[in-house]
């Protein structure tokens, strides 16, 4: 079974993480697809409840926001 999938309390972080950041910035999900350089709907997508986002669309959109994605060890 995909780990990412199986762990959706961590999932759901991640897109509020990039939500939050996103309005902290003042964009909208169309601002944000232009500097990710995707669509909208991709932006859309992502930030609907229980869509699985792809690794590289996760990386461009961290980029467009300034954040970086890393791996942390559990506590």
């Amino acid at each position: 079974m995909n780990s990412f999938r199986s762990n959706n309390n961590g999932q759901s972080q991640i897109i509020s993480g990039l939500i939050q950041k996103r309005k902290e910035l003042g964009l909208t999900q169309r601002d944000l697809a232009e500097r990710a350089n995707l669509h909208q709907t991709a932006i859309a997508r992502l930030e609907k409840e229980g869509a699985i986002p792809r690794l590289d669309t996760l990386e461009k959109v961290a980029h467009a926001l300034e954040l970086q994605l890393t791996l942390v060890n559990r506590e």
